[in-house]
């Protein structure tokens, strides 16, 4: 991550989300730039939920590192094994690895959609899905919705203060895009694609 004077094109400062990267863990995720009291201090930050299994929160003035937690409950994606070196062969530091399995009396890890307080790093809610996916996407509205598209095909309707499922549409195919919100004529609409088709969905005033 870095961040750059517009005016002078200057470097201001950097971040490395995963130093020495060998699990190619691609911080392609969006960069979210908030506002908000942090410990008593009024802050401008960028938060950040990397590849790597840890939820960022950076002061977006400064690059300061203010907090990292975990936002994958299992870490079974993140394990890997040893690798021995060999002269000639491209050495990369890690071997293939198994999937973690959990002790006795610990709950198998759950695919959802969740929403946890940045500060603390606790989860507020989680909406359990039966099947994950890396592509589709929320969208966080300013009236309290989240809007969500799952792998499942289920086109979702949050409350964003309690992940109580408020309303659903099945497209009956996979989705793996994230929604969007736009407005017409004073009205607002939300729309998500599946399978190539398009479905827009005008909200109650």
């Amino acid at each position: 991550m870095i961040a750059l004077n517009p005016d002078t094109g200057k470097l201001k400062w950097h971040y490395q989300f995963t130093p020495n990267d060998s699990h190619d863990c691609d911080s392609t995720e969006d960069m979210i730039l908030v506002g908000r009291i942090w410990h008593g201090v009024n802050r401008k930050m960028l938060l950040h939920a990397d590849p790597n299994g840890i939820f960022y929160v950076l002061d977006r003035n400064t690059g300061n590192f203010l907090a990292g937690n975990p936002h994958h409950d299992g870490g079974q994606l993140y394990t890997s094994g040893p690798e021995a070196f060999e002269p000639g062969k491209q050495y990369g530091g890690r071997g293939a690895g198994a999937a973690r399995t959990p002790p006795p009396g610990e709950a198998r890890p759950t695919d959802g959609i969740q929403a946890f307080d940045p500060e603390t790093g606790k989860t507020q809610w989680k909406f359990v899905l039966s099947q994950g996916g890396l592509a589709p996407g929320g969208l966080a509205t300013g009236g309290g919705i989240v809007f969500a598209a799952t792998s499942e095909g289920n086109f979702l309707a949050l409350d964003a203060k309690t992940g109580k499922a408020l309303w659903h549409f099945t497209t009956g195919s996979a989705i793996s895009s994230s929604p969007m919100s736009y407005s017409v004529g004073g009205k607002q609409y939300v729309a998500v694609t599946s399978a190539g088709v398009l479905y827009s969905f005008g909200l109650p005033e």
